[in-house]
């Protein structure tokens, strides 16, 4: 229709992004091409349109509704993945950001948002509904552990692992960190990924805000 397909333009002025028109197979389409989608349309058009598609939230793309008037920005799936923060990027078109996580609305941190901060990758994805429950009723610790080492931990700590540059045949001897750049340097004779490992546990004596500016300031 006339009226979404202007709202659609002026999204995608934005945001940025592909205009992909739509029919019965718009969502399949998008979903197995992008990184996120933003829909046009009435949030039960798009349930409908999502429901056979949706499989997990770690590999499915984000998904942001957006009426046809501007009027709501509703971050519908893959809140802590990306869409929440889309939700508050279209802002800008004057539609209001629509969350629902429950880190969110509670204004807490989540393991995504701190492993995000952080520039980090979750390494045990199952650990965080539990942590973040934790963190919903109080702040949880972030402890930075230099390696090498091999760490154990329970079911209820998310292990974060930084998104270090990997150092293809970089030698070890004279090489600085000003001279390793976003692709790596390449050298004779040496081969190792950088990284940090970082624990979520479960005491409180110290809050997850002032550990993660420590984390953050040592690296």
């Amino acid at each position: 229709m006339q009226h979404n397909y202007k709202a659609a333009v002026k999204v995608r002025e934005c945001i940025g992004g592909d205009l992909i028109l739509f029919d019965d197979n718009a969502f399949k389409k998008a979903f197995s091409g992008y990184e996120a989608i933003i829909a046009v349309m009435a949030c039960g058009i798009a349930v409908r349109q999502l429901a056979p598609l949706l499989k997990d939230k770690w590999d499915d793309p984000p998904v942001v509704v957006v009426d046809a008037g501007l009027n709501n920005a509703i971050s519908l799936c893959g809140g802590h993945h990306g869409a929440n923060e889309l939700t508050k990027r279209l802002a800008k078109t004057g539609a209001y950001p629509v969350i629902t996580t429950a880190t969110e609305v509670l204004h807490r941190p989540s393991v995504e948002t701190i492993a995000g901060t952080l520039d980090c990758e979750i390494v045990n994805r199952d650990s965080t509904r539990t942590v973040n429950s934790c963190l919903l009723r109080s702040d949880l610790p972030v402890i930075n552990i230099s390696g090498p080492k091999v760490v154990m931990v329970d079911p209820d700590v998310t292990v974060l692992k930084k998104k270090g540059v990997e150092k293809e045949n970089v030698e070890k001897k004279g090489v600085g960190k000003e001279e390793v750049g976003k692709k790596g340097v390449r050298k004779e004779g040496y081969n190792r990924k950088t990284g940090v490992i970082v624990g979520i546990g479960t005491r409180r004596d110290v809050s997850s805000g002032n550990v993660a500016d420590a984390v953050k300031k040592a690296l």
